[in-house]
């Protein structure tokens, strides 16, 4: 079963650790900041530490995510493609 994210305006706490899209931690800001902020980076304030006080959300394009993370799964069962020729013969 696909783990569903709360993004934007159903992250419903008044402050969240805000953390870019480049891993650098902006530090505890209200909601609406982090939204603000998500936005005019033509991007979503998703939340990706609920169990923590206050709660982490990352600055993110949640649609490029939930595609990679389908991707992921997609290929999972499969071992990675191998390098150089199959017999070994030149």
């Amino acid at each position: 079963m696909e783990a569903r994210h709360r993004i934007n305006e159903q992250i419903r706490l008044p402050h969240v650790q805000v953390v870019t899209e480049h891993g650098e931690l902006l530090g505890v800001c209200t909601v609406e900041e982090g939204i603000a902020l998500a936005r005019r980076s033509g991007m979503d304030l998703v939340e990706v530490g609920p169990d923590v006080q206050p709660p982490i959300c990352r600055i993110m394009d949640y649609g490029k995510f939930l595609y990679e993370q389908k991707k992921k799964r997609r290929t999972w069962p499969w071992p990675p493609p191998a390098t150089g020729m199959a017999n070994g013969s030149d």
